[in-house]
């Protein structure tokens, strides 16, 4: 008994009309009609022509038509207006990733940088170097970086979040004006970090925060410490006690983005986003789980604060 067009479609998973094409091509070209065309296949004819996409990346340099932040549906309209004719549902991302377009968080600058410094600043590998030579010391240099955070019972709100569809979260909250300050230090080529939960940012806690910090790290004559800060005064005043085996490296003013420190502030201060936490002993247990979690985890640690122009320190 022969096979009907249904059968062999079962045979095969594949359509009906699919299996009669390929009877249809075996009959006129014998084999041949068989073989897998696909290369030759010239796809869909593109929505824009190459001098079309070159204004298309122009465009894009400034803002959108309206005013505001190009998206993929507004790249859509711009063809669409472009072509007189209806683009296609997906095309404003297709055409945005040829581009070479993705989504990323901007990195703010301050208008007051001098961006000079900053690009001197990127080349401390010889200041590190240096380190035990200026000692006279056979040592082993690592560097840190080190920020404060402000956290306390004002909220934090997370505005992005994954939740059901059709189901609007609703994030209950407490507003309170105490704190407390989170004094992080983190090795960049390896994750470590150090933390401090103090009450107060001045010159009294930072020259307690530093002695706890050389004392936790180990530094000594033979393992000196880099550590690199911004300028607040509490940083940088004349009554700020150095231990000997720390050396500060301030960095250039308003130049937050050169600091990896300042990544461990929103790392921490996850774990209070969008809860209802009415004392500040509730936020210290939270901050304190949170710190004790996050040391477990320098993986995470570097792979947020490990910029890619630093340099690498001589005890990795």
């Amino acid at each position: 008994m022969g096979w009907d067009l249904t059968r062999v479609g079962v045979a095969l998973g594949r359509r009906r009309g699919w299996v009669r094409e390929q009877l249809k091509r075996f009959n006129d070209e014998s084999l041949a009609g068989l073989e897998d065309r696909r290369a030759e296949n010239p796809g869909r004819t593109p929505s824009l022509n190459n001098g079309d996409v070159a204004e298309l990346k122009k465009a894009l340099a400034d803002k959108a038509p309206d005013g505001g932040l190009w998206t993929g549906p507004k790249v859509r309209a711009s063809i669409t207006a472009r072509k007189n004719k209806q683009a296609g549902k997906r095309s404003g991302f297709r055409y945005l990733k040829r581009l070479g377009y993705s989504l990323q968080q901007p990195q703010t600058q301050h208008g007051s940088a001098n961006l000079e410094a900053q690009e001197a600043f990127n080349k401390i590998g010889p200041f590190v170097d240096d380190i035990p030579k200026k000692a006279a010391l056979e040592a082993t240099v690592e560097v840190w970086a080190q920020d404060e955070a402000r956290i306390g019972l004002k909220p934090t709100t997370r505005r992005i979040i994954w939740a059901e569809k059709n189901h609007r979260p609703v994030v209950k909250q407490h507003l309170g004006y105490e704190w407390l300050y989170l004094y992080g230090f983190v090795r960049l080529t390896t994750g470590d970090v150090e933390w401090l939960l103090l009450p107060a940012v001045n010159i009294p806690t930072f020259n307690l925060a530093l002695e706890h910090f050389a004392r936790a790290v180990g530094a000594s004559e033979t393992n000196r410490i880099v550590l690199v800060l911004d300028g607040a005064g509490w940083h940088t005043s004349k009554d700020v006690v150095w231990p000997k085996e720390l050396h500060p490296l301030v960095l250039p003013a308003y130049s937050p983005e050169l600091q990896p420190a300042e990544k461990l502030g929103p790392l921490v201060r996850e774990a209070t986003a969008n809860r209802f936490i009415k004392t500040l002993d509730e936020v210290e247990q939270i901050l304190v789980d949170r710190c004790r979690h996050l040391i477990t985890e320098p993986e995470t640690i570097a792979a947020h604060t490990r910029f890619g122009w630093w340099p690498a320190d001589g005890n990795q």
